[in-house]
């Protein structure tokens, strides 16, 4: 579904972009003031390059912005990790007769449980 709709938007987007090239093929001049050159380039392409600037120049600001987001899931990702080690240890001593330690005990499940208190 995804394919079909990103095909529905870049294809009228792609023919619109040709024709907008096919129909500002006039040259434009460019100069950068206080240099002497002067550079003859055609208006499409001119438009088109402000458009890439404009696109990755934003692609650059959406990354910079996200990478609280990125660094908070590879916290998270590092600590699952720690945990599922942990768990994993838990379950291996709990299920050695005798060496449970602290009273734990695996429920029918597999899950540690916590040992009822002594009365």
């Amino acid at each position: 579904m995804a394919k079909l709709l990103h095909w529905f938007i870049a294809v009228p987007l792609i023919v619109l972009a040709v024709l907008f090239a096919l129909s500002n093929r006039g040259m434009v001049e460019l100069t950068l003031w206080p240099l002497p050159y002067v550079l003859g380039v055609p208006a499409f392409l001119l438009t088109m390059l402000a458009f890439l600037v404009g696109f990755l120049g934003g692609g650059v600001v959406v990354w910079a912005a996200a990478a609280d987001t990125r660094r908070r899931a590879r916290q998270a990702e590092r600590a699952v990790v720690v945990q599922q080690r942990e768990l994993e240890e838990l379950r291996a001593k709990a299920e050695r007769p005798g060496e449970a330690g602290h009273g734990a005990l695996v429920s029918a499940s597999g899950t540690l449980a916590a040992a009822p208190e002594p009365r």
